[in-house]
């Protein structure tokens, strides 16, 4: 998930600069997450309307199988607890993440 340093609701309330940013972060994100999982494709995704979360930020979703395609994404919401990634597993794959992001967005 991409945030903002700041409150904004829209992604029209960003500056030049913030989306001179954001534009370099989502293709960094997606070409990361693609790498790392193997993946054929990443999707983008901004939805900020949920109560206590109307303020900009953007999720990279990786994609990880043609039957995923779409809003069918979300379908990985819903697996069982026993299926999903142990907390010590998902930090490691932050620290990779971070340092592809790192080394693709020039250090």
């Amino acid at each position: 998930m991409l945030v903002l340093g700041r409150h904004a609701q829209s992604l029209g309330e960003l500056t030049s600069e913030e989306g001179a940013v954001l534009g370099r972060l989502i293709p960094a994100a997606s070409r990361a997450l693609e790498a790392e999982l193997g993946v054929p494709k990443a999707y983008v995704m901004f939805l900020a309307e949920l109560e206590h979360y109307e303020h900009v930020h953007v999720h990279v979703v990786a994609r990880p199988s043609p039957e995923l395609r779409g809003t069918k994404v979300f379908d990985l919401l819903k697996r069982p607890p026993e299926e999903w990634v142990p907390d010590a597993d998902m930090d490691a794959f932050a620290a990779r993440i971070s340092a592809r992001l790192a080394d693709g967005l020039g250090g």
